[in-house]
């Protein structure tokens, strides 16, 4: 089965929101984008998709709006999709946990927090000039690299 791709603006029709302990967080799939050694959420370093490194990551609302992120009347949150679907176009892929308010959509969630648990190396390299040093990230970020999405470890 093929996967399909999903973008982070159209998870698919909403399905149901909760809210979960980070005790219990959702495991999903999401691709990043690295620059001077980052990792980000967006295709262009900002304040807005920043991973803190070794912390955990608050979701924004970019349009400023006064809710509580995610909202099912706005596309904000941390974005992740179902273990069949791949998500967002980054050049490093990552097992991300989520958990606060969750939105659950067809293709998969928008999270009001996460963190990253891993990177795969799936030796995909930038469009800049150098390539990038996966295992030299995940170290960085203090998380594991795996090499691929099959040989991960299930949470």
């Amino acid at each position: 089965m093929q996967k399909q791709r999903v973008s982070w603006m159209s998870l698919g029709p909403f399905v149901r929101s909760d809210s979960r302990p980070a005790s219990d967080p959702v495991y999903a799939r999401r691709r990043l984008w690295a620059f001077g050694g980052s990792l980000y959420q967006y295709p262009a370093p900002n304040r807005w998709g920043y991973w803190p490194i070794g912390q955990p990551r608050r979701a924004a609302c970019r349009k400023r709006s006064v809710h509580r992120v995610p909202s099912e009347t706005c596309v904000c949150g941390i974005d992740a999709a179902k273990p069949d679907r791949f998500l967002g176009s980054g050049e490093v892929p990552a097992m991300i946990a989520g958990w606060g308010k969750v939105i659950e959509h067809e293709g998969g969630w928008r999270f009001e927090k996460g963190r990253i648990v891993a990177l795969i190396d799936e030796r995909l390299y930038s469009p800049h000039e150098d390539s990038i040093n996966i295992p030299l990230l995940a170290e960085r970020y203090r998380i594991e690299a795996w090499p691929s999405w099959e040989r991960a470890p299930r949470p």
